[in-house]
């Protein structure tokens, strides 16, 4: 099972929607994989802090990351300044100050953290377009196999489609699918690559 959540670290339901994710892993352990992609809809104070999850990743300290730009940066609304232009702070020498303190804090190569965020610019970039082109317009949005989703909804309704979806997989592995294949080849392989009505792209400065 393959849980994508498309969201925005100024987000106030994406950040609600963290403690149900948790449950979700807790119940579903190693049948359930969630991976975060990035639709920025608050640019002033939510790109930093997408450029500093990339790089993170990078390092393989996602994790850490993640926790503190909510714990630290959204609850506490602590954010870099400067997050869009040409002189956006992870353009500058000195780097965006928040993020570069989190990443301290998680013990992070601080030189090639900042290098990356600029890189994870075009990857960003690249996780708006391909939302856009699945119509998503808000955060947080989700796909459950495949299967859409929008907001911040109880466990038990995030439970019914992976009960629904995972009965549908255990089928098609016990029929001969192998199990690494299967989102390969029922999802992305099956399913579409884009929608015939996308949503609008987002306004001039609402996103990398």
């Amino acid at each position: 099972m393959t849980l994508v959540i498309a969201r925005d670290y100024a987000c106030p339901f994406c950040e609600r929607s963290r403690a149900t994710l948790d449950d979700l892993r807790k119940k579903y352990g190693n049948d359930l994989r969630i991976v975060h992609r990035n639709f920025i809809v608050h640019p002033q104070v939510a790109t930093a802090a997408a450029l500093a999850a990339c790089a993170a990743a990078r390092q393989g300290k996602f994790d850490a990351i993640d926790d503190a730009l909510w714990e630290k940066g959204f609850k506490a609304r602590t954010f870099d300044e400067r997050q869009t232009g040409s002189d956006a702070c992870w353009t500058t020498p000195e780097g965006c100050k928040v993020a570069l303190g989190f990443a301290r804090d998680a013990h992070l190569k601080l030189d090639r953290f900042k290098d990356d965020m600029r890189s994870c610019h075009a990857e960003i970039g690249a996780d708006m377009r391909e939302l856009t082109g699945f119509a998503i317009g808000s955060t947080p949005s989700f796909f459950i196999n495949g299967r859409y989703m929008v907001g911040a909804m109880p466990a038990e309704t995030f439970e019914t489609l992976i009960d629904e979806e995972l009965a549908k997989a255990n089928q098609r592995i016990q029929a001969g699918t192998p199990k690494a294949a299967y989102y390969k080849t029922w999802v992305l392989g099956k399913g579409l690559t884009k929608v015939d009505s996308p949503a609008p792209a987002p306004p001039s400065g609402n996103g990398p």
